[in-house]
């Protein structure tokens, strides 16, 4: 048996900057220093020897300026710091999580009842839910039976939930959104 061979290392989000001999410029202009006002405007090879005699890296940060904008620093550093500060950004991303519950509009009365027992378990987990009815042939000639059939699960639902998005058609299917009352999980 053959193993798959489509793994593939996962990709940073940062973004590349070109460093040293890689900066395709004649000349270029040179912040030293904390202050955007300190700058110099240099060839690129006097640049670059500038930063090797202090040890650091030249690292163009504005390529599309005219001449491209540089900063004598230390790479591995400021690679470092960019990548602390995208995980800090991710981690203060909040995820709405989402439960599908999927129905038929000629659905039984038990059948019913258990999917009520899921969906209002998952709201009260803190997800958001969301029910769609789908059609099926002759079925999309009568779609007013679907929505009384969402408003009748969202009544029954409501003293622990809200509806979120009113029932709305998307190609074969008819759904309605209900969050909890409170927080929701993210």
């Amino acid at each position: 048996m053959q193993k798959s061979t489509n793994y593939r290392p996962k990709k940073e989000n940062l973004k590349k900057y070109r460093v040293n001999r890689e900066i395709r410029s004649k000349s270029v202009r040179v912040i030293i220093g904390r202050k955007d006002s300190d700058s110099q405007l240099l060839d690129v090879r006097d640049a670059i020897k500038l930063a090797e005699e202090q040890g650091l890296d030249l690292v163009e940060v504005a390529p599309n300026h005219n001449p491209p904008v540089c900063r004598i620093l230390d790479y591995g550093k400021f690679k470092f710091i960019q990548s602390k500060k995208a995980k800090e950004a991710k981690k203060s991303q909040s995820k709405i999580l989402m439960k599908d519950v999927r129905l038929r509009m000629r659905i039984g009365d038990h059948d019913m009842k258990a999917k009520q027992k899921k969906i209002r378990s998952f709201i009260s987990s803190g997800f958001k839910v969301r029910i769609a009815v789908f059609f099926r042939g002759r079925e999309m000639a009568y779609p007013d039976l679907a929505v009384n059939l969402l408003k009748k699960i969202a009544d029954e639902l409501q003293d622990i939930s809200i509806v979120d998005k009113v029932p709305s058609l998307e190609g074969r299917s008819l759904s309605i959104v209900l969050a909890p009352i409170g927080k929701v999980k993210g």
